[in-house]
């Protein structure tokens, strides 16, 4: 008896073994929001339930939605558009903000300038009269 025990372990143990080498981890695409942008991300999971709590952890509570096992969505993200891991995103992120705080800063040197321009003209029509 004890010799067919230690032969159960055993194939138990072998067939576990196989099992975590030919059952790959499925990809898994989610749409995050990062610093109030929404960008797609994939992440490898056993499961979509795994992967959205993955994924909470990563982005917290209220960042993350959609979260889809890949297949034509990888195909499409592999076509042009890119996916991003956390760290890209981040990066992309700030990128982002720099330019809209370049783009603010022309608008207001812009509105400065007319303002300039506009007090130089009212002088011009004061002096004439």
């Amino acid at each position: 008896m004890p010799e067919t025990h230690g032969l159960f372990l055993w194939l138990i143990n072998t067939c576990m073994k196989i099992a975590e080498v030919t059952n790959t981890l499925k990809t898994y695409i989610a749409t995050v929001r990062v610093n109030g942008a929404a960008h797609k991300t994939s992440i490898k999971a056993d499961s979509s339930n795994a992967a959205r709590l993955l994924l909470l952890r990563l982005y917290g509570q209220g960042n993350v939605s959609g979260v889809s096992a890949a297949g034509a969505e990888l195909a499409e993200a592999g076509s042009g558009s890119q996916v991003m891991d956390a760290g890209q995103q981040q990066v992309k992120a700030l990128a982002d903000q720099a330019r809209r705080i370049a783009q603010q800063k022309r608008q207001l040197q812009a509105r400065q300038g007319m303002a300039r321009a506009q007090e130089r003209l009212r002088q011009a029509s004061k002096q004439a009269n």
